[in-house]
């Protein structure tokens, strides 16, 4: 059994640790259980990625798959997850310093201060998918029944 640190799995594997530490710790810190479960999913895939990358032995011919792989992916990943993990209905609370117009899935309503309001939190998933967002609404825009369910909750004052 080689230990090659080089190797596109390990690799993979710990940057999705890293991003699942960064994921939990924010979970953590907001209460969003959601997120919590996301960043432990991500935990575990980076830790199978980075042990059957310790196992593997041809390091090149390994790395030009997975860059094979991964590049043309990584896009459709990026838009799907936005489709399966992001709430367009329901936008963050819009007196926080950055307003998204999607949320997390699962996540609460947001606390503020000291009492529930009809808001779902800021988590670390809407800094990832800003983009997306900005594009899908530039795209497709609200419709005048979403704007007057969202204005009635204390939006587009």
């Amino acid at each position: 059994m080689t230990k090659n640190i080089g190797h596109p799995f390990v690799v993979a594997g710990l940057f999705l640790m890293v991003f699942a530490a960064l994921v939990m710790l924010d979970a953590l810190t907001s209460l969003a259980w959601a997120e919590a479960l996301f960043g432990l999913l991500f935990a575990t895939l980076g830790w199978l990625l980075r042990r059957r990358g310790l196992s593997s032995i041809s390091v090149r011919w390994t790395w030009t798959r997975f860059l094979m792989v991964a590049v043309p992916s990584l896009p459709l990943l990026y838009v799907a997850g936005y489709f399966i993990l992001m709430d367009r209905s329901r936008p963050t609370d819009p007196v926080c310093e950055r307003h998204f117009q999607s949320s997390l899935r699962g996540v609460h309503y947001s606390r503020g201060w000291g009492h529930w309001r009809h808001y779902p939190d800021v988590t670390l998933f809407n800094i990832v998918f800003q983009p997306a967002d900005r594009f899908y609404f530039k795209w497709f825009p609200r419709s005048d029944a979403d704007i007057e369910r969202l204005r009635a909750l204390g939006y587009y004052q």
